[in-house]
């Protein structure tokens, strides 16, 4: 399974990232040397050779950057930042798309038209925890993603990959040496090509549908609305009920409550609608 990653991009185009060394208590330092920074791609091999990072011209001085070139392939870059003395990664998930960019995300409602109210950095991070979810409550990647699996196998013939919507076989290796393997994309299963793994086995792969369907992003931009406004809606986040005032009390739709998957049942019927059954392997 990957590692959470710091920070996602998109295939395709350059992009900056960040980087920060910390304290052994966690807190920025801000280092008396030059920084150096290396990125490696998930297969170990170099994506950008070490080299003095970039400190921003801004009011953080502890911060680095480096310009990464455009990656083809869905992918999870580790960036390793020191000064020769304090080291810091910083993990950056390569996806094939984003389901919406900043601009389409504040179009999508008036009220997010204020960019010092709702900065491109908060519609990012919204956008992030929507497509995580999505991904979770359906099971599968609406967009092309990078797996991966690491396994102790014993004679085994073959494995199921455990996303939905296989793409490709990146690499595999058992035991730190590249073997041959077919994927069935309907299926997930990897097979071994005429013999039984022994060892430890390691499969990098891409999954994921090529775009979200048109449901789906109407249902993107519900909840990522949603998410955005949730300091706005005068309601505490503990409220399950409440009461008006000219009487009545009403039950509100809650995430995790009553089958309620978001607390939007709009939203809730699209991503049970996803939904798919894993295929059973005989």
């Amino acid at each position: 399974m990957l590692p959470v990653a710091d920070v996602r991009i998109r295939t395709g185009t350059p992009a900056t990232i960040a980087g920060q060394l910390y304290d052994q208590e966690g807190d920025p330092i801000t280092p008396t040397v030059a920084v150096t920074v290396g990125v490696v791609d998930l297969a170990g091999d170099e994506i950008e050779a070490p080299g003095t990072a970039t400190a921003t011209p801004t009011t953080a001085p502890t911060v680095r950057t480096v310009e990464l070139e455009a990656v083809a392939e869905p992918d999870l870059l580790t960036a390793t930042w020191t000064d020769g003395t304090t080291t810091s990664t910083t993990l950056v998930e390569v996806a094939g798309r984003h389901y919406a960019g900043p601009q389409a995300i504040r179009a999508s409602d008036p009220a997010l038209a204020d960019p010092a109210t709702y900065p491109d950095e908060r519609l990012i991070q919204a956008r992030r925890a929507v497509e995580d979810e999505f991904e979770r409550v359906i099971g599968y990647a609406l967009v092309p993603r990078v797996g991966l699996v690491e396994a102790l196998v014993d004679e085994a013939p073959a494995l199921v990959l455990p996303h939905l919507e296989a793409r490709t076989i990146r690499s595999a290796t058992l035991d730190g040496v590249a073997i041959d393997t077919e994927l069935n994309p309907e299926t997930g299963l990897v097979t071994f090509a005429g013999y039984a793994a022994t060892g430890l086995l390691r499969i990098v792969y891409t999954h994921g549908l090529e775009r979200p369907t048109g449901e789906a992003l109407e249902a993107f931009y519900t909840r990522a609305r949603d998410v955005l406004h949730r300091d706005n809606r005068g309601l505490s986040d503990r409220m399950t009920t409440f009461t008006s005032d000219i009487g009545g009390t009403y039950a509100l739709a809650v995430a995790g409550r009553n089958g309620s998957l978001t607390g939007i049942p709009d939203v809730d019927v699209v991503l049970r609608g996803l939904r798919r059954v894993t295929p059973g392997i005989a």
